[in-house]
């Protein structure tokens, strides 16, 4: 293999579809996009690229975003059906589509509003023609599926507040019993997952799960705000119950940018199989300190402190403290408690009290 990711060989993306169906409707009329920004502009460079299709312009409602020559108020569209095809890459608003509807423009002959699909949605299931689900209570959350096939599954007494999910093609989100995350973007990518279990608290960060990577957090996990989560291409990173992270915590499974070798021309660090072997693995009761960076190979054994500052990287034994750029053991058979100023060693949880491994503890000297 090349190193090619195998995804998007078999499956076009959301973007192909809608370039694709604007080719079926537009009938030479020029061609608008609602909406000025990246993915935006991303469909006029494929459109164009694809059909020849150059974007007259984009409108917005953003008045900060207007001059009245690439970008133009929303209401230039009024009564023009017959001069402008419409095309809509964004979440749906129902203000929006009242608004090309009462202009005079039809769904798909005058207008293509990719996200104006639904054919169900209560207060605890959405369903729409592309194949995209939500199960459970979902009131609101603010989602933007922009893709196919995939699923967003809400536990019992869940919590999102003022947070955003992006979900590709293909992809999943599970959030268990009683868990809360706040203010925070999260952005599944083709193919990927993300999971976390009952009673988790993630108040406030970024979570980034690329194309068919997975991230899964087990029951009763708690961060502070300011996270980062960047689980690259093909990459893994899995984290166990009752795990304690402080604020600031940056989690990258892969380099993120490609290293080539000159002499060779050859990837050295990101193709498919590199990348697959890529994981992050955090154990059990781990206590991870504030602004702790956590790379791509590390395994943190169950029970262990990572100290304020440190990288953390490759192999890390159970029930001990390690602290420094990279991370080494400072102190081993510890065992710790959320509780503070605890008297009794029991409140770290009975079986969180282990002397730490000598093989592992050898193997990070």
């Amino acid at each position: 293999m090349s190193g090619k990711k195998p995804y998007m060989e078999e499956k076009r993306d959301w973007i192909d579809y809608i370039i694709d169906e604007v080719y079926k409707y537009y009938d030479k009329r020029e061609v608008v996009l609602w909406g000025k920004y990246e993915t935006a502009d991303e469909i006029a460079e494929r459109m164009e690229k694809r059909y020849g299709i150059k974007t007259a312009f984009h409108v917005e409602s953003d008045a900060a975003k207007i001059d009245d020559i690439h970008v133009r108020p929303k209401q230039c569209l009024k009564g023009r059906a017959d001069q402008y095809y419409v095309i809509v890459p964004l979440a749906f608003y129902q203000s929006l589509k009242d608004d090309l509807v009462s202009w005079g423009y039809r769904k798909d002959l005058d207008y293509f509003y990719f996200s104006d699909c639904i054919v169900q949605n209560t207060a605890d299931y959405y369903e729409d023609l592309h194949g995209n689900r939500i199960i459970g209570k979902h009131r609101n959350v603010k989602f933007y599926f922009t893709g196919f096939n995939s699923t967003i599954k809400f536990g019992q007494d869940v919590l999102l507040n003022d947070c955003i999910i992006y979900m590709n093609n293909d992809s999943q989100i599970e959030i268990g019993d009683k868990t809360e995350i706040e203010k925070s973007v999260l952005s599944i990518g083709n193919g990927a997952s993300f999971f976390v279990g009952c009673n988790g608290k993630l108040p406030g960060g970024l979570i980034g799960v690329y194309e068919n990577a997975s991230l899964k957090i087990g029951n009763n996990f708690s961060i502070g705000s300011g996270y980062v989560w960047s689980v690259c291409e093909c990459t893994e990173c899995v984290i166990g119950e009752d795990c304690m992270f402080s604020y600031d915590i940056y989690f990258f499974t892969n380099d993120a940018h490609t290293i080539f070798d000159i002499k060779t021309g050859e990837n050295i660090n990101s193709t498919y199989e590199i990348s697959q072997k890529r994981k992050i693995i955090i154990g059990n009761h781990v206590w991870i300190g504030m602004r702790v960076n956590i790379l791509g190979n590390a395994e943190i054994g169950d029970g262990s402190i990572i100290g304020a500052s440190s990288l953390a990287k490759g192999k890390i034994p159970n029930n001990c403290i390690a602290a420094g750029t990279p991370a080494k053991v400072v102190r081993t058979d510890v065992a710790w408690s959320r509780k503070n100023m605890a008297e009794n060693i029991v409140e770290c949880g009975e079986e969180y009290i282990r002397l730490t491994d000598n093989e592992e503890r050898k193997s990070n000297e």
